[in-house]
C-alpha cells in the first residue's frame, strides 16, 4: 500500500497550466472512475455467477 499510496499523491500534486490540459485531466479522471466502477461491477458479476453455478451445483447433486 505504501509506494502505490505515493504514487497517487505525487499525481495529484502537479497543477494543470492550461484549460486543454485541466480538461483532458478531468477526462483522464473520469475515465479512471469509470474504469474503476466497470472493474467492481465485474468482480461482483463474477463472483455471483460463480456462486449461482456453485448453488445449480449443488443443487443438482
Amino acid at each position: 500500500m505504501g509506494p502505490f499510496q505515493l504514487t497517487l499523491r505525487e499525481s495529484k500534486v502537479p497543477k494543470p497550466r492550461s484549460p486543454m490540459e485541466s480538461g483532458t485531466c478531468r477526462l483522464h479522471r473520469a475515465i479512471e472512475k469509470i474504469m474503476w466502477r466497470g472493474c467492481v461491477v465485474i468482480v461482483i458479476v463474477a463472483n455471483v455467477t460463480l456462486l449461482a453455478l456453485f448453488g445449480v451445483a449443488l443443487m443438482n447433486r
